[in-house]
Protein backbone atom coordinates (compact mmCIF):
# COMPACT_ATOMS: atom_id res chain seq x y z
CA UNK A 1 0.00 0.00 0.00
CA UNK A 2 1.37 3.41 -1.01
CA UNK A 3 2.24 5.92 1.73
CA UNK A 4 -0.32 8.69 1.89
CA UNK A 5 0.64 12.33 1.72
CA UNK A 6 0.29 13.99 5.16
CA UNK A 7 -1.29 17.31 6.04
CA UNK A 8 -0.46 18.63 9.51
CA UNK A 9 -2.94 21.10 10.95
CA UNK A 10 -2.89 23.33 14.03
CA UNK A 11 -5.68 24.63 16.18
CA UNK A 12 -7.86 27.21 14.46
CA UNK A 13 -6.09 26.94 11.09
CA UNK A 14 -8.08 26.32 7.93
CA UNK A 15 -6.53 24.08 5.28
CA UNK A 16 -5.86 26.23 2.24
CA UNK A 17 -4.80 23.42 -0.07
CA UNK A 18 -4.68 19.65 0.01
CA UNK A 19 -3.21 16.88 -2.15
CA UNK A 20 -5.09 15.47 -5.07
CA UNK A 21 -6.45 12.11 -4.02
CA UNK A 22 -6.47 10.47 -0.58
CA UNK A 23 -4.29 11.79 2.27
CA UNK A 24 -3.47 11.51 5.98
CA UNK A 25 -4.53 14.25 8.40
CA UNK A 26 -2.49 14.92 11.54
CA UNK A 27 -3.20 17.38 14.36
CA UNK A 28 -2.31 17.10 18.04
CA UNK A 29 -3.88 20.16 19.69
CA UNK A 30 -7.23 20.40 17.94
CA UNK A 31 -10.67 21.30 19.29
CA UNK A 32 -14.24 20.36 18.46
CA UNK A 33 -14.50 23.47 16.26
CA UNK A 34 -11.54 22.28 14.22
CA UNK A 35 -13.09 18.84 13.78
CA UNK A 36 -16.34 20.37 12.59
CA UNK A 37 -14.44 21.98 9.71
CA UNK A 38 -12.45 18.82 8.94
CA UNK A 39 -15.54 16.65 8.77
CA UNK A 40 -16.38 18.12 5.38
CA UNK A 41 -12.88 17.71 3.94
CA UNK A 42 -12.87 15.26 1.03
CA UNK A 43 -10.02 12.80 0.59
CA UNK A 44 -9.15 12.10 4.24
CA UNK A 45 -8.33 8.41 4.74
CA UNK A 46 -6.20 8.38 7.90
CA UNK A 47 -6.53 10.68 10.92
CA UNK A 48 -4.10 11.12 13.83
CA UNK A 49 -5.52 13.29 16.62
CA UNK A 50 -3.35 11.85 19.39
CA UNK A 51 -2.80 14.35 22.20
CA UNK A 52 -5.80 16.53 21.33
CA UNK A 53 -7.00 16.49 24.92
CA UNK A 54 -9.80 19.03 24.46
CA UNK A 55 -11.85 17.23 21.84
CA UNK A 56 -15.11 15.64 22.95
CA UNK A 57 -17.76 13.33 21.56
CA UNK A 58 -19.28 16.35 19.83
CA UNK A 59 -16.16 16.86 17.72
CA UNK A 60 -15.88 13.17 16.83
CA UNK A 61 -19.50 13.16 15.69
CA UNK A 62 -18.73 16.04 13.33
CA UNK A 63 -15.51 14.45 12.08
CA UNK A 64 -17.24 11.14 11.35
CA UNK A 65 -19.55 12.82 8.89
CA UNK A 66 -16.55 12.23 6.64
CA UNK A 67 -17.40 8.64 5.76
CA UNK A 68 -14.13 8.04 3.91
CA UNK A 69 -12.02 7.72 7.08
CA UNK A 70 -10.38 4.29 7.34
CA UNK A 71 -7.91 4.72 10.22
CA UNK A 72 -7.98 6.92 13.33
CA UNK A 73 -5.64 7.48 16.29
CA UNK A 74 -7.32 9.06 19.33
CA UNK A 75 -4.61 8.34 21.90
CA UNK A 76 -4.72 10.67 24.93
CA UNK A 77 -8.07 12.11 23.83
CA UNK A 78 -9.25 11.36 27.33
CA UNK A 79 -12.58 13.23 27.27
CA UNK A 80 -14.02 10.80 24.74
CA UNK A 81 -16.66 8.30 25.81
CA UNK A 82 -18.46 5.34 24.28
CA UNK A 83 -20.51 7.81 22.24
CA UNK A 84 -17.43 8.47 20.10
CA UNK A 85 -16.99 4.76 19.41
CA UNK A 86 -20.60 4.61 18.30
CA UNK A 87 -19.77 7.31 15.75
CA UNK A 88 -16.63 5.47 14.62
CA UNK A 89 -18.74 2.38 14.02
CA UNK A 90 -20.66 4.34 11.37
CA UNK A 91 -17.53 4.68 9.20
CA UNK A 92 -18.07 2.05 6.50
CA UNK A 93 -14.39 1.39 5.76
CA UNK A 94 -12.85 1.74 9.23
CA UNK A 95 -10.03 -0.79 9.68
CA UNK A 96 -7.89 0.76 12.47
CA UNK A 97 -8.87 2.37 15.78
CA UNK A 98 -6.19 3.42 18.26
CA UNK A 99 -7.82 4.38 21.56
CA UNK A 100 -4.86 4.33 23.94
CA UNK A 101 -5.41 6.27 27.18
CA UNK A 102 -9.06 6.95 26.39
CA UNK A 103 -9.95 6.21 29.99
CA UNK A 104 -13.73 6.60 29.65
CA UNK A 105 -14.16 3.89 27.04
CA UNK A 106 -16.10 0.88 28.34
CA UNK A 107 -17.54 -2.39 27.09
CA UNK A 108 -20.50 -0.51 25.61
CA UNK A 109 -18.22 1.29 23.17
CA UNK A 110 -16.57 -1.96 22.11
CA UNK A 111 -19.99 -3.45 21.50
CA UNK A 112 -20.54 -0.77 18.86
CA UNK A 113 -17.10 -1.29 17.29
CA UNK A 114 -17.67 -5.04 17.23
CA UNK A 115 -20.29 -4.57 14.54
CA UNK A 116 -17.59 -3.51 12.05
CA UNK A 117 -16.68 -6.38 9.73
CA UNK A 118 -13.93 -4.15 8.27
CA UNK A 119 -12.13 -3.64 11.60
CA UNK A 120 -8.64 -5.18 11.65
CA UNK A 121 -6.56 -3.31 14.25
CA UNK A 122 -7.54 -2.03 17.70
CA UNK A 123 -5.31 -0.68 20.46
CA UNK A 124 -6.71 -0.06 23.96
CA UNK A 125 -3.74 0.73 26.21
CA UNK A 126 -4.91 1.90 29.65
CA UNK A 127 -8.64 1.60 28.89
CA UNK A 128 -9.08 0.06 32.31
CA UNK A 129 -12.89 -0.24 32.24
CA UNK A 130 -12.80 -3.01 29.62
CA UNK A 131 -13.82 -6.53 30.69
CA UNK A 132 -14.31 -9.94 29.08
CA UNK A 133 -17.65 -8.69 27.79
CA UNK A 134 -16.03 -5.92 25.76
CA UNK A 135 -13.36 -8.27 24.40
CA UNK A 136 -16.07 -10.68 23.28
CA UNK A 137 -17.98 -7.87 21.55
CA UNK A 138 -14.87 -6.65 19.77
CA UNK A 139 -14.06 -10.13 18.45
CA UNK A 140 -17.59 -10.67 17.19
CA UNK A 141 -16.89 -9.50 13.64
CA UNK A 142 -14.04 -12.00 13.35
CA UNK A 143 -11.84 -9.73 11.21
CA UNK A 144 -9.27 -8.61 13.82
CA UNK A 145 -5.61 -9.02 12.92
CA UNK A 146 -4.06 -6.94 15.71
CA UNK A 147 -5.36 -6.49 19.26
CA UNK A 148 -3.50 -4.55 21.94
CA UNK A 149 -5.34 -4.98 25.23
CA UNK A 150 -5.43 -2.56 28.18
CA UNK A 151 -3.42 -2.85 31.36
CA UNK A 152 -5.17 -3.28 34.73
CA UNK A 153 -8.49 -4.19 33.10
CA UNK A 154 -10.66 -7.02 34.41
CA UNK A 155 -9.92 -9.36 31.52
CA UNK A 156 -9.71 -13.00 32.59
CA UNK A 157 -8.82 -16.32 31.00
CA UNK A 158 -12.42 -16.57 29.83
CA UNK A 159 -11.86 -13.49 27.69
CA UNK A 160 -8.98 -15.23 25.93
CA UNK A 161 -11.16 -18.28 25.36
CA UNK A 162 -13.45 -16.01 23.37
CA UNK A 163 -10.51 -14.49 21.50
CA UNK A 164 -9.36 -17.98 20.49
CA UNK A 165 -12.85 -18.91 19.31
CA UNK A 166 -13.78 -15.71 17.47
CA UNK A 167 -10.58 -13.90 16.38
CA UNK A 168 -9.34 -16.61 14.06
CA UNK A 169 -7.28 -14.23 11.90
CA UNK A 170 -5.49 -12.52 14.79
CA UNK A 171 -1.77 -12.08 14.04
CA UNK A 172 -0.59 -9.69 16.78
CA UNK A 173 -1.66 -9.77 20.44
CA UNK A 174 -0.43 -7.60 23.31
CA UNK A 175 -1.23 -8.49 26.95
CA UNK A 176 0.00 -6.44 29.92
CA UNK A 177 -0.65 -6.12 33.64
CA UNK A 178 -3.66 -8.43 33.77
CA UNK A 179 -4.00 -9.81 37.27
CA UNK A 180 -6.51 -12.51 36.30
CA UNK A 181 -4.52 -13.83 33.33
CA UNK A 182 -2.99 -17.27 33.96
CA UNK A 183 -1.50 -20.24 32.14
CA UNK A 184 -5.02 -21.28 31.16
CA UNK A 185 -5.33 -18.05 29.20
CA UNK A 186 -2.08 -18.85 27.42
CA UNK A 187 -3.46 -22.27 26.51
CA UNK A 188 -6.34 -20.53 24.76
CA UNK A 189 -3.96 -18.09 23.04
CA UNK A 190 -1.94 -21.06 21.73
CA UNK A 191 -5.02 -22.07 19.71
CA UNK A 192 -4.84 -18.93 17.58
CA UNK A 193 -3.83 -20.49 14.28
CA UNK A 194 -2.77 -17.19 12.66
CA UNK A 195 -0.87 -15.69 15.63
CA UNK A 196 2.59 -14.42 14.66
CA UNK A 197 3.53 -11.98 17.43
CA UNK A 198 2.70 -12.26 21.13
CA UNK A 199 3.77 -9.65 23.69
CA UNK A 200 3.19 -10.37 27.38
CA UNK A 201 4.39 -8.13 30.20
CA UNK A 202 3.84 -7.75 33.95
CA UNK A 203 1.55 -10.77 34.26
CA UNK A 204 2.42 -12.33 37.61
CA UNK A 205 0.36 -15.51 37.29
CA UNK A 206 1.82 -17.01 34.14
CA UNK A 207 4.56 -19.64 34.46
CA UNK A 208 6.97 -21.72 32.43
CA UNK A 209 4.18 -24.18 31.67
CA UNK A 210 2.01 -21.57 29.98
CA UNK A 211 4.90 -20.10 28.00
CA UNK A 212 5.91 -23.55 26.74
CA UNK A 213 2.33 -24.14 25.59
CA UNK A 214 1.87 -20.84 23.78
CA UNK A 215 5.21 -21.28 22.00
CA UNK A 216 3.60 -24.14 20.06
CA UNK A 217 1.19 -21.78 18.26
CA UNK A 218 1.69 -22.89 14.64
CA UNK A 219 2.59 -19.54 13.04
CA UNK A 220 4.28 -17.85 16.00
CA UNK A 221 7.43 -15.98 14.98
CA UNK A 222 7.99 -13.48 17.80
CA UNK A 223 7.47 -13.96 21.54
CA UNK A 224 8.17 -11.14 23.99
CA UNK A 225 8.04 -11.82 27.74
CA UNK A 226 8.82 -8.91 30.06
CA UNK A 227 8.65 -8.69 33.87
CA UNK A 228 6.67 -11.92 34.36
CA UNK A 229 8.24 -13.35 37.55
CA UNK A 230 6.87 -16.87 37.08
CA UNK A 231 8.80 -17.36 33.83
CA UNK A 232 12.39 -18.56 34.10
CA UNK A 233 15.41 -18.33 31.85
CA UNK A 234 15.41 -22.11 31.59
CA UNK A 235 11.95 -22.09 29.99
CA UNK A 236 13.03 -19.42 27.51
CA UNK A 237 16.18 -21.39 26.63
CA UNK A 238 14.06 -24.48 25.98
CA UNK A 239 11.86 -22.57 23.55
CA UNK A 240 14.90 -21.19 21.74
CA UNK A 241 16.22 -24.72 21.37
CA UNK A 242 12.99 -26.43 20.40
CA UNK A 243 11.60 -23.66 18.19
CA UNK A 244 14.59 -21.79 16.71
CA UNK A 245 12.40 -20.01 14.16
CA UNK A 246 10.71 -18.06 17.00
CA UNK A 247 12.48 -14.84 17.99
CA UNK A 248 12.25 -14.65 21.78
CA UNK A 249 12.70 -11.43 23.74
CA UNK A 250 12.94 -11.97 27.48
CA UNK A 251 13.60 -9.57 30.34
CA UNK A 252 12.85 -9.69 34.02
CA UNK A 253 12.58 -5.90 34.20
CA UNK A 254 11.45 -3.32 31.62
CA UNK A 255 14.78 -1.49 31.88
CA UNK A 256 16.63 -4.59 30.71
CA UNK A 257 14.19 -4.95 27.85
CA UNK A 258 14.70 -1.38 26.72
CA UNK A 259 18.47 -1.72 26.71
CA UNK A 260 18.46 -4.69 24.30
Amino acid sequence: MATLATIRVNRGVDIKSRPHGPFRLEGHDLTDDDLARLGALAGVKEVDLSGSEEITDVGIRELCKNRGIESIDLSFCNLLTDASLTELAKLPQLHTAVLNWCYLVTDAGLEALGTKSSLERVSLWSCEEITDIGVASLCRAGSLRELQLPEFAHITDQGFKTVAEKARWLEILRIANLEAFTDLGLEYVAKLSSLQTLMVSHCARITDRGIATVATAPKLRRLSIVACPGVTEAAIAAIQTDRPHVVVEFAREPEAYKSN
